[in-house]
């Protein structure tokens, strides 16, 4: 069998070889080294996803701007004669409270509270005034009370703690009036520290009311002896009549 003839390479073609391997070799390096400067800048280069605003969101303030008080305290004129106060318990059935108003225990008696904004009370007497005793306090609450259209805005906050008249109003024609009380809001005089306490605490109401014709007079109807105009003329015509028929008979 014929030995087959195989062509040795030339020392030519073996250096170009090896030129063309150093080639190659340069070329991945010089790409190594072109990764290596680039890839940091690219990474840098590129640029994170800006993260959408959060909308903004505006928490009401829990601060609510109150009325000045308009109420101060007078005490009351002398009461007429014969009139008469009558006091009525927080509990009375008469007295009409929003779903609000807790029963309690204040001024060493029952009584009712309530320390929601916004909550009523209405109560209708007649008399010709009227008193609310109170809880004052440091957590006394602002109010308005209403009678006949007149409103007045009252602080039901104290230093200390008072029980008595937080409120009148005197002076009243003596008939049918509607009083309604509806809470504004803590003071601004309340710490801090108690405005979750804060409540307005009725105790009781005082109406002073009068009967039918006390305190006024009336002028006594004239007497007299005399007879009515119309008597007196009858009796003076009959009177001549008689004078006029007794002359005639003298003539006959």
């Amino acid at each position: 069998m014929p030995t087959p003839y195989i062509r040795s390479a030339s020392p030519h073609c073996v250096r170009k070889l090896v030129l063309l391997a150093f080639d190659v070799e340069m070329v991945l390096l010089a790409l190594g080294v072109l990764a290596l400067l680039v890839g940091p800048n690219a990474s840098q280069s590129t640029p994170s996803p800006t993260p959408a605003p959060s909308p903004s969101v505006t928490i009401p303030s829990t601060s609510v701007s109150l009325p000045p008080a308009t109420y101060t305290p007078a005490p009351p004129p002398v009461a007429p004669v014969g009139a008469t106060n009558t006091s009525v318990s927080a509990l009375d059935p008469r007295i009409q409270y929003s779903p609000n108003w807790q029963t309690t225990n204040l001024c060493s008696g029952t009584s009712k509270s309530c320390g929601d904004a916004g909550q009523t009370m209405t109560f209708q007497f007649s008399g010709s005034a009227i008193f609310m005793n109170l809880n004052n306090a440091p957590t006394g609450m602002v109010y308005s009370a209403t009678v006949d259209g007149v409103t007045d805005v009252v602080d039901a906050f104290r230093q200390g703690q008072d029980c008595g008249v937080g409120w009148s109003r005197f002076n009243l024609d003596n008939q049918l009036h509607v009083l309604n009380i509806t809470i504004l809001g803590p003071s601004s005089q309340t710490p801090a520290s108690s405005i979750s306490q804060a409540s307005l605490d009725v105790t009781s109401l005082v109406v002073t009311s009068q009967a039918s014709g006390t305190g006024s007079t009336s002028s006594p109807k004239p007497t007299s002896s005399a007879l009515p105009s119309n008597m007196v003329s009858w009796v003076a015509a009959v009177t001549i009549a008689m004078v006029c028929a007794g002359i005639s008979k003298l003539f006959i």
